[in-house]
């Protein structure tokens, strides 16, 4: 059947919705649809007391996807506002032949509720259906044996590492393609004379006679994600806590602010707030946001809060108000909204905090006329070796076999939310073995693992979701890859091994990854950050993941030969 045909099919059904209330997937809120308007092209419904035009083409949009049988999770193609989103899911539900999957739940193993089209009536309409049971699985339902093409990280900053021109900053302004305003996108190019966080985040001056505060594009932008989160959440708490709904959560992309040239200027002076706050960012885990909703008499499926970045001394004591008032137009607020005055009240009684979707990325080229990280910054970042994880193929420069995930923030700070997870409790318990195995050979040099190393470790289990061995082994070689040898670094004194004489770390890590990696280790193992793309001339692609050799037995060998060649050696290039 047509995409035409079965679009036309769907609006029939929808028109017959008309005067109907009908049940979000999440909550208990309804929407009703007022009028469908075939000569204007737009449905006319109601939310919240607001009335929302949606246009025929967006629903298309949408149809034409799902045509395909393939699930669609709304907010990949709509980065408007969320009423809009919320609608046409919630229209397009309670019609016959479409269904909806809540997040981690049966099929859908993704962190985001979905909606599937069928090509059978599976319920009534105005009714809803719940498709994630194993009934509902087809012969073709290959989508969720396969990974999503969005991929939320455990870390909110990442260093990406490589010679120049491999597409690093181009790799993160495709992060938000899919949004036609791009304004959840700011570059801001490094100078080499900064060395103080002012650079970033503003300072007051007195130079007109009068304290003012000169704010920076990096705090508006901050802002302006702050902005995006209080605008669908809807609510600005008093103790400065983010309490919100899956739904909610499944509305808000994340904002990427790109530092090109990251090291251009000494990273540890001029982002050293930046760096000690993201410390403090802290999502509840299930039993502290349960003790929470129950005292104070609340249903919120997720609790954030963070430590400020720009203090509200700064902002209550060192400036008046008129230079508040300033301060707040700069920052992008319009004050004669009701809830941007509550969003400006809220950053001068608590400052302003670091917003959960703020994803750092920072370009990085190693070079004679940049400046290297200290293992401060490396423990609190993602570090990637670009050319390894998104390699440059010139073959495939005009038809790529292969697409990076989308890459989304994390939702988790504590590891232990995993014991939350019991499908998770097999691989956690490996991972530990594995972890204490490495951190052995690590032991009596400055590269030691701590609690850090063991938090993040578990945090990326919660990212990454293994489904097997295989899948277990590849997060294990991609967190070396991040996390462990991008802090080792120096000469054959500084690397010599402590366990045997005439060795040396990297030497001795080989000798572990060789054993804990087992088969993977000379063979491959998925490709957990890039999947599949169809071919031409197929639908769609091939289910399963891309396989890669490990990442961190070919990036050993290299630093091993540094070490021999050079009798120095380090993770950069």
């Amino acid at each position: 059947m047509s995409g035409d045909v079965i679009f036309d099919e769907i609006l029939n059904e929808i028109a017959a919705l008309k005067g109907s209330n009908l049940k979000y997937i999440l909550g208990k809120k309804t929407t009703k649809i007022t009028d469908v308007k075939y000569d204007e092209k737009v449905i006319l419904a109601i939310r919240n007391e607001d009335t929302i035009r949606i246009s025929f083409d967006r629903i298309k949009q949408v149809v034409d996807t799902l045509k395909n049988n393939k699930p669609v999770h709304v907010d990949t193609f709509f980065h408007s506002g969320a009423n809009e989103r919320t609608v046409i899911e919630t229209i397009l539900c309670h019609t016959s032949h479409i269904g909806y999957m809540k997040a981690k739940t049966g099929r859908n193993k993704r962190n985001n509720k979905v909606i599937q089209y069928f090509n059978k009536k599976i319920h009534n309409t105005g009714e809803m259906c719940d498709v994630s049971g194993e009934e509902f699985k087809s012969d073709n339902d290959d989508i969720f044996t396969n990974e999503s093409s969005i991929l939320s990280l455990y870390k909110p900053l990442l260093l990406f590492a490589g010679i120049s021109g491999t597409g690093k900053t181009r790799f993160i302004r495709e992060q938000v393609k899919s949004n036609p305003d791009q304004d959840n996108y700011c570059l801001v190019p490094v100078r080499p004379d900064w060395h103080e966080p002012s650079d970033l985040l503003g300072h007051i001056s007195r130079i007109s006679g009068k304290k003012e505060y000169v704010s920076t594009p990096v705090l508006h932008f901050i802002t302006q994600a702050w902005l995006h989160i209080f605008g669908c959440v809807g609510e600005v708490r008093t103790d400065s806590k983010i309490g919100l709904s899956q739904e909610q959560l499944d509305h808000i992309p994340p904002f990427w602010l790109c530092l090109d040239e990251m090291n251009l200027a000494p990273v540890e002076q001029y982002f050293a707030d930046y760096l000690s706050i993201l410390e403090t960012r802290h999502w509840y885990t299930s039993p502290e946001l349960t003790a929470f909703n129950d005292k104070e008499g609340v249903e919120y499926d997720y609790l954030y809060q963070c430590d400020p970045l720009l203090k509200a001394d700064t902002l209550r004591q060192q400036l008046d108000e008129n230079a508040r008032t300033e301060l707040a137009e700069k920052l992008g607020l319009d004050l004669d909204i009701a809830l941007h005055r509550q969003i400006w009240a809220s950053f001068c009684q608590h400052g302003i905090a670091i917003p959960f979707n703020l994803m750092v990325a920072g370009t990085v080229n190693m070079d004679e006329t940049t400046h290297g990280f200290s293992r401060k910054v490396i423990d609190r970042a993602l570090t990637f070796d670009f050319n390894e994880f998104f390699p440059n193929d010139f073959d495939a420069y005009f038809a790529p076999a292969l697409q990076p995930k989308r890459l989304g923030y994390p939702t988790w700070s504590d590891g232990r939310a995993i014991t939350d997870i019991p499908e998770l409790e097999q691989h956690s318990k490996e991972s530990v073995t594995f972890l204490k195995a490495v951190n052995g050979i690590l032991q009596q040099s400055p590269f030691e693992l701590a609690y850090r190393a063991l938090n993040e470790l578990m945090l990326a289990l919660l990212a990454h979701h293994p489904a097997n061995t295989a899948e277990l082994v590849a997060i294990w070689d991609d967190f070396m890859m991040c996390k462990v040898l991008p802090r080792i670094e120096g000469d054959s004194d500084k690397l010599r091994s402590h366990h045997t004489a005439d060795s040396d770390l990297l030497t001795e890590l080989e000798k572990v990854l060789t054993e804990q990696f087992g088969s993977h280790w000379d063979d491959t193992r998925p490709d957990l950050f890039n999947r599949k793309v169809a071919a031409v001339g197929e639908d769609s692609a091939p289910a399963e993941p891309p396989h890669v050799p490990c990442r961190s037995k070919k990036k050993l060998a290299w630093m091993k030969e540094r070490l021999v060649r050079q009798c120095f050696t380090s993770f950069w290039p």
